[in-house]
């Protein structure tokens, strides 16, 4: 097939789509179907939907909205996932619910990474959360979190992302923001083992152990 031809069978497909669900921006949709074609079916795009992550895959950002049921199309029939999950279009899939946090929280650490080179220059990304008894991220609480770093590494920085504070990176205190801070620690050149202590005024610590290898 060459590139009209797969544009035209995009379109059939957004139809199909749109006809099932009821709803949707038809002409959208239908007026990127040779952009979507030539991209993904003209050797544009570098991709492999047997390893969507991928690291040198392109990434292909689609600002126009409305136009997304044909690009979900194109990646349907490229493989990316079954072309039988478009059928589920404008209908129930799952349900979400919105939980209140209260008020008296706790400290919760969690690290991107348990591992990390022992080069001298590997990160591990600490975030900190006040979260209520039930695991709820209270984002309106506040509290001053001090970190301590032991062990096989150093605390790189800390902070909490509001563009207005004043503080410095490497303070070992900061006052939430959102209800989180992040604490960065780096390794050191030597294996071992680098202890996160995390308090904060009327809680119980908490830690986080990062190997470093």
């Amino acid at each position: 097939m060459n590139i009209d031809e797969h544009a035209k069978k995009l379109r059939i497909m957004v139809l199909e789509v749109l006809r099932r669900s009821g709803s949707g921006h038809v002409a959208t949709a239908l007026s990127c179907a040779d952009i979507i074609a030539a991209l993904y079916y003209g050797n544009v795009l570098r991709f492999d939907p047997q390893n969507p992550l991928w690291p040198k895959r392109d990434r292909f950002l689609m600002s126009k909205g409305h136009a997304g049921t044909v690009l979900y199309c194109a990646l349907a029939d490229l493989g990316f996932f079954p072309v039988e999950h478009l059928w589920r279009t404008g209908k129930e899939d799952g349900r979400m619910a919105l939980q209140t946090a209260a008020d008296k929280v706790l400290l919760q650490a969690c690290t991107d990474r348990y591992a990390i080179r022992a080069d001298g220059s590997d990160l591990a990304y600490v975030m900190i959360k006040l979260c209520d008894e039930k695991g709820v991220w209270n984002r309106a609480a506040k509290k001053a979190v001090t970190v301590a770093v032991e062990g096989a590494g150093t605390l790189q920085g800390f902070g909490n992302a509001n563009p207005f504070s004043e503080g410095d990176f490497f303070d070992t205190t900061w006052e939430t923001w959102d209800g989180a801070v992040l604490a960065v620690v780096r390794a050191g050149k030597a294996p071992g083992e680098i202890a996160v202590k995390v308090s904060a005024e009327g809680c119980e610590y908490v830690a986080v152990t990062v190997q470093v290898k």
